[in-house]
C-alpha cells in the first residue's frame, strides 16, 4: 500500500473545503459532521437503513450498506410517503445533457434506480 500524500503547507492553513471541483482537507481528513452541518442536511443513520429494509421487504442497497451515502435532505418525507403509498419524485441534481458527465456520476444513478 501506498503511504499518503503530504499535505501542500497552504492546505493546512485553510480549512477544510469540499466543493464539486476539489477537496482540501488536515491529515485528519474529512469532517463529515462539518459537511452537515454546512450543507444542511441530516446524518443518514443505521435507523434509516433498517427502515428501507424493513418496508421494502429486502435488503437495502450496498450503497447504504457499506455507508458511501452518509447524510441526507428529505429522505425521511421520502420514506414516509412511501410508507403512506403517496407519490413522491426524486431528483439526483445530475443531468445527462452534461458536457462533463463522466463514470463519478454514476453512483446517484445507480442509487437512484434502485430506490425507483
Amino acid at each position: 500500500m501506498e503511504a499518503p500524500k503530504a499535505v501542500p503547507e497552504e492546505a493546512k492553513a485553510e480549512e477544510s473545503k469540499v466543493t464539486p471541483i476539489s477537496v482540501v482537507a488536515d491529515e485528519t481528513g474529512v469532517d463529515y459532521d462539518k459537511l452537515i452541518r454546512d450543507f444542511g442536511c441530516d446524518p443518514l443513520t443505521p435507523a434509516h437503513v433498517s427502515l428501507i429494509e424493513a418496508i421494502s421487504g429486502r435488503p437495502a442497497h450496498r450503497f447504504l450498506r457499506r455507508g458511501i451515502y452518509f447524510s441526507h435532505r428529505d429522505f425521511d418525507t421520502v420514506l414516509k410517503k412511501y410508507q403512506a403509498g403517496k407519490p413522491f419524485y426524486l431528483y439526483t441534481g445530475r443531468g445527462p445533457s452534461s458536457s462533463a458527465l463522466h463514470l463519478g456520476h454514476m453512483v446517484p444513478f445507480i442509487f437512484c434506480k434502485y430506490l425507483q
